[in-house]
């Protein structure tokens, strides 16, 4: 489906453009298929989700601030400050495939050293592509000229 969408577009590398091609073009047969339906739908659902189990405090609205609010006088007073810094109401938990609200009743200590380890590990890895990005483009240059 998506190589179908790709080659119709004359952006094929263009994520909104090649989504917006698969709805319009091809909604007939995704809708048909329950099964194709139930899975994009839930890959939809999923980005959208994530954001919002770990951002809704920063929706600026009175509740959020409250429930801010609530969250960080549940900590210790020096742990407080590194809290509100993390700027998410809730974390992901590799070992428990889930966010975890940042609590600590509902956190342990192990499982927030294994959400920062997730976390320096996937950013290491994004700091690594782009370190080699930017050493291709510096070898491209010298070979491209």
């Amino acid at each position: 489906m998506i190589r179908d969408a790709r080659r119709a577009i004359g952006a094929p590398d263009n994520a909104p453009a090649v989504a917006n091609a698969i709805i319009s073009g091809m909604w007939q047969r995704i809708v048909e298929d329950a099964d194709v339906h139930r899975l994009l739908m839930a890959r939809g659902l999923n980005a959208e989700i994530r954001a919002f189990l770990t951002r809704h405090g920063q929706d600026g609205n009175e509740d959020a601030r409250a429930i801010r609010a609530e969250q960080l006088s549940m900590w210790p007073t020096e742990a407080q400050q590194c809290v509100e810094q993390i700027n998410r109401e809730r974390v992901w938990v590799p070992s428990r495939n889930e966010f975890v609200e940042l609590a600590p009743d509902a956190v342990a200590p192990n499982e927030i050293r294994e959400a920062g380890e997730y976390l320096l590990q996937h950013g290491a890895d994004c700091i690594r592509r782009g370190r080699l990005l930017v050493r291709l483009a510096e070898i491209g240059r010298g070979n491209m000229q």
